[in-house]
């Protein structure tokens, strides 16, 4: 008996000709959407990328040339947002792609509000999360064996930064192909994304402090004359004040030269020709 009315709930008017996205379809978007920042554009940032990984969605779920021409300039609209958080706004966007395609009175601009709301958060965590921590977390255990000649340093690199993004694209594609909007809406009206863009721009800082003491090398070898006593290193005195006071001077200088416009090529430059010079002249 059971069995029979799951039979006819399977053929109710509400269920029956409704368009599904296949699997096949669908791990065809998100193979596409795993190199969609290659084409990166500064009209329209990352949209080039995005409508070319919709494809797949918008041939099934479209029958009629006009509906998929529709679909295809909807995303050709403005798009940026970190890549290693993209899959949860793909994932969101074909459940949304798919409800347009079943509900006559379904409005397609709020796939586009949706992609504007999630993109500017997402950002925010991807790139606090991969490029001010995990980036950075990865440079400090690799690099000590990659200055050794280590092969093994820049695969442990590659891997430490890459593993946890697939894993993050592959669970956010799926998990909110699945669930919708729900989770990401619940989270971003919670607060929950601005706590968690704030605890990864902590940890961002404390690993960029943590670098700077380690691997930054700067010192002076000047030294001060003392009457009746030995020189003494302008160094002791820079480390009483501060431990690694001139490393942090520098990297302070290269940042505030970052933020007035200077080229990073020609602060390479920079530095290699003022370490030539204060070498040369017994500076450090």
């Amino acid at each position: 008996m059971t069995s029979n009315n799951q039979q006819v709930q399977e053929m109710t008017p509400n269920n029956a000709g409704r368009k599904s996205l296949s699997k096949k379809t669908l791990s065809k978007v998100f193979r596409r959407s795993i190199g969609y920042n290659a084409t990166y554009n500064y009209p329209r940032q990352q949209n080039c990328g995005f409508c070319f990984s919709m494809i797949p969605a918008i041939k099934e779920l479209y029958e009629k040339k006009e509906d998929q021409i529709a679909a295809l300039k909807r995303h050709l609209n403005f798009f940026l947002t970190a890549a290693y958080l993209s899959g949860f706004i793909f994932g969101t966007t074909c459940a949304l792609e798919e409800e347009n395609a079943n509900t006559p009175d379904f409005q397609p601009e709020t796939i586009d509000t949706m992609k504007l709301s999630l993109m500017g958060p997402l950002a925010g965590i991807g790139d606090s999360l991969w490029m001010g921590t995990l980036r950075i977390i990865a440079t400090g255990i690799t690099a000590a064996m990659c200055l050794q000649g280590n092969v093994l340093g820049p695969i442990l690199f590659f891997l430490i930064l890459n593993v946890p993004n697939l894993l993050c694209r592959y669970f956010g594609f799926w998990g909110t192909y699945k669930t919708g909007t729900k989770i990401l809406s619940d989270a971003e009206s919670s607060g929950l994304l601005k706590k968690i863009t704030y605890v990864c721009s902590i940890m961002g800082l404390m690993v960029v402090g943590g670098m700077i003491a380690s691997n930054v090398n700067f010192s002076t070898i000047i030294q001060i004359a003392i009457e009746g006593s030995d020189p003494v290193m302008l160094q002791t005195y820079f480390d009483t004040i501060l431990p690694k006071l001139l490393p942090l001077g520098l990297t302070g200088l290269m940042y505030w030269l970052l933020n007035k416009g200077v080229k990073v090529l020609p602060l390479l430059f920079g530095i290699l020709a003022a370490g030539l010079g204060l070498a040369t002249f017994g500076i450090i």
